[in-house]
């Protein structure tokens, strides 16, 4: 999005009030009469350069805990979306898949023996399988949708200010994105659900190579029960265009009602404390709405999800691990004729329970996610208090 952060916005902020306060002190020493300057202490003049060269330094300081700030914010999210929450996503997947279960693991308590044994069983780096995959379908979406932008007049990104057509031409170019990543997105699950000890392990690009031959294969797949790329992509837009639609809209109502609230606070407190809140709070504004955005978004589309993955899966011939006790592998054989016939066998089999299995793997996923934002925030609160503290002396 155009436009300046909100580090940087506090920076020129401060900056004019530093440079208005000494506009003021220099029109005041224009005004004086001349026989009242020349009974000023000579002294006075070193005075007020040192206490700029005071300030200037705390100026300094303040940029360089902003920027710290910064880094630490990034480094926290990036950290907690691909290393800390992909075994979440990696066990919710294999709950999701497994048409057999009899233990849905609908809350995170159940999940910790189980994941317990498998680690004493295949190790601790099965739960980060499938991870350099995730990674792979992040660079094909980013370049996939700049290809798109860059030769189409569809935007990439939107604001509050867009028109209504600027927000159709872009939901038009997220629907292009998910119509091409579907064949890679269903070779990427491949890789995160089958098990360590029954299949051989991924290469770095089979990935693509695996999506690239379900994309040539449109039409006619190489099983009988693998279903068609051009079935599956109907279902696949719907489900990414929902997601990042209530994704959207959550994360756009809950940064207007945090900003709301800050304002609140910082007119409670006056113009003294407006730097303080203002360094930390608005980063965390941020990052809070982008958290109940995907965090409302995955509950709602979480029954479409388990769909969507079943019908990636079949006919792929996958072998998962049996998370009714952990100790165990299953294949995958399921013959779902398409999304409705996959949501009827489901309710009839497994119950409206069947659709979010796995579910506790996405509270505890959300549940770790929000307990690095609390420390890294409790952490940069005393990071800022500390170097308050010293420019004050």
């Amino acid at each position: 999005m155009a436009g300046i952060t909100y580090g940087e916005f506090m920076n020129i902020d401060e900056d004019l009030r530093f440079l208005s306060g000494h506009h003021q002190f220099y029109r005041r020493q224009q005004t004086v009469p001349k026989t009242v300057q020349e009974f000023v202490p000579q002294n006075q003049h070193e005075l007020e350069t040192t206490s700029v060269a005071k300030k200037d330094g705390s100026e300094a300081d303040i940029e360089q805990a902003q920027k710290f700030a910064g880094v630490s914010v990034g480094i926290a999210s990036l950290i907690t979306e691909s290393i800390i929450s992909h075994p979440c996503i990696v066990i919710r997947r294999q709950c999701q898949v497994h048409y057999k279960s009899h233990r849905f693991h609908l809350t995170p308590f159940t999940l910790f023996p189980v994941i317990v044994k498998l680690q004493r069983r295949q190790g601790f780096g099965t739960l980060w399988k499938g991870a350099g995959s995730m990674f792979i379908l992040r660079g094909l979406t980013l370049m996939t949708e700049t290809v798109v932008s860059e030769f189409s007049p569809f935007p990439r990104e939107i604001n509050q200010f867009s028109s209504l057509k600027h927000i159709f031409q872009h939901l038009a170019l997220k629907c292009i994105t998910y119509t091409v990543l579907t064949p890679f997105y269903s070779a990427s699950l491949v890789e995160t659900v089958q098990s360590d000890i029954a299949s051989e392990k991924p290469g770095v690009l089979d990935t693509l190579k695996e999506g690239l031959f379900r994309l040539t294969c449109w039409r006619k797949p190489r099983t009988n029960r693998l279903i068609p790329i051009w079935m599956l992509v109907g279902p696949s837009v719907l489900h990414g265009l929902l997601h990042y639609v209530v994704s959207s809209v959550v994360q756009s109502l809950s940064s207007w009602f945090i900003n709301l609230n800050i304002q609140r606070e910082k007119e409670r407190l006056g113009i003294e404390e407006k730097d303080h809140i203002g360094v930390t709070h608005q980063c965390f504004s941020d990052l809070t709405a982008i958290f109940m955005g995907n965090f409302v978004s995955d509950i709602i589309v979480f029954p479409s999800e388990t769909v969507l993955h079943r019908l990636f899966l079949q006919g792929t011939r996958t072998i998962i691990d049996n998370l009714d006790c952990g100790t165990s592998v299953m294949p995958v054989i399921t013959r779902y004729e398409g999304p409705f016939d996959c949501i009827e066998t489901i309710l009839e089999e497994e119950g409206a329970a069947g659709l979010y299995k796995g579910f506790g793997a996405l509270l505890l996923q959300y549940i770790l996610h929000a307990a690095i934002l609390k420390g890294t925030r409790v952490i940069l609160d005393e990071v800022m208090f500390t170097v308050r503290k010293a420019r004050k002396r």
